[in-house]
């Protein structure tokens, strides 16, 4: 196992008897030399020491051992997310290289890409889910398609502030994306950008802060009470993705869940469906009893799953769906961040998702006035996710304020 440590280099010692201190990374028998740019005295370095290496009687002791500290840290994690990645420790060519912020040798974009997406999966599920991997590799697969549309070679380098508004552009004219994909597209970068830091890459501020990416969230919508029970009912061609969708709203779950939790987490008992599922802060098994929208809907359907559209089918035809339930108010709304960022005027049903479905139940839910608590219990997020899902109307927004007005 390779270790790190502290050495002072007496061979390089000044003429006022200062000798550089050195970190060194010792792989097996060979040794490399890493320089820290601080120098002490002899009397004044404390051999063997490595969270305070110059002893603290000296002068400048307490800034010195900080910045020493700051940089065995570093040293420890490259080599830790080097053993995490690749399951074996690095070579010291590779930490000697990585330490001075030189590229890797023969390694392009795309290799580095595919090293942090496997230390982001080494990381374990409680950090990074399957979901959160998937999205990596749809945005590696989309900046590799623009490359090809830029006729450009892209490098670490070239993911700056000039391409982060030319990439940001491109995906707002050419895939029509809405802010919430781009700003995610433009965070995914960023949070390989940091890991690249943390790896030794030399990265500019200017670079971090343009794929900060957009929070904006005024064009999220959802469906009001009567809305849903008028749609609960509205017949058409797209009666399974009318069903579906009404499922989601009233049991608050994702999509891509759907199945699994009618398959094993919705029990019938005589007449009444419940939702089965443990409370996150004491893990304690509920029963939630199914509401009566969503028992007709597994009633007709008779526990069958084949019915349940596919996720890229369900948000095509939703569009349709909705834009036959009267959707068809423009929304004006902000596309992209940063300087490629525009107005533009869309019809309401084109800003429908499934996502739509989850975020109806929980603003339902927040209307009846159930805490946060409870909903998170339903739904399995945090409170500080389930928070950003909480939109209030212009609706919601007057009757506050009538309310504020009765009671003044």
């Amino acid at each position: 196992m390779p270790t790190i440590r502290f050495k002072l280099r007496t061979d390089a010692t000044d003429k006022q008897g200062y000798a550089p201190i050195s970190l060194v990374y010792q792989n097996g028998r060979k040794e490399t030399f890493l320089s820290t740019s601080k120098k002490t005295k002899l009397e004044c370095f404390d051999k063997g020491n490595n969270h305070e290496p110059i002893k603290t009687n000296c002068t400048e002791a307490k800034e010195m051992n900080i910045a020493l500290r700051g940089q065995f840290n570093r040293l420890t994690k490259i080599v830790d997310t080097f053993y995490l990645t690749e399951s074996n420790y690095p070579t010291n060519d590779f930490v000697k290289l990585t330490w001075n912020g030189s590229p890797l040798l023969n390694e392009n974009l795309y290799d580095t890409f595919d090293r942090f997406v496997r230390y982001q999966q080494s990381k374990g599920s409680n950090s990074v889910s399957d979901g959160t991997s998937r999205n990596y590799e749809k945005v590696i697969k989309k900046v590799k398609q623009y490359e090809k549309y830029s006729r450009k070679t892209l490098t670490l380098e070239s993911l700056n502030e000039n391409f982060a508004h030319l990439y940001n552009d491109w995906l707002i004219r050419h895939h029509d994306y809405l802010p919430n994909s781009v700003g995610e597209h433009l965070k995914i970068i960023g949070t390989f950008l940091r890991w690249c830091e943390k790896d030794g890459k030399v990265i500019s501020k200017n670079a971090l802060e343009a794929f900060k990416g957009s929070n904006d969230k005024t064009w999220s919508i959802y469906l009001t009470i009567s809305e849903l029970k008028e749609l609960s009912v509205l017949e058409s061609e797209y009666n399974d993705i009318r069903d579906a969708f009404v499922l989601q709203s009233c049991l608050g779950v994702r999509h891509s869940d759907l199945k699994t939790v009618i398959q094993t987490k919705i029990v019938k008992e005589d007449d009444n469906y419940y939702y089965i599922t443990n409370t996150k802060k004491t893990n304690k098994l509920i029963r939630v009893k199914v509401v009566d929208m969503a028992k007709t809907i597994l009633d007709i359907h008779s526990g069958e799953l084949s019915w349940i559209p596919e996720l890229n089918k369900m948000n095509t035809e939703l569009k349709y769906l909705f834009k036959l339930f009267g959707f068809t108010d423009m929304i004006q709304l902000s596309k992209g961040s940063g300087i490629a960022r525009r107005e533009c005027l869309v019809p309401k049903y084109e800003l429908v998702s499934t996502h739509t479905a989850r975020r109806t139940f929980i603003n339902i839910m927040r209307k009846m006035k159930v805490d946060d608590t409870t909903i998170s219990n339903i739904t399995g997020q945090s409170l500080a996710v389930l928070r950003g899902y909480y939109q209030p109307s212009d609706a919601d927004v007057n009757e506050a304020m009538e309310t504020l007005n009765s009671v003044l």
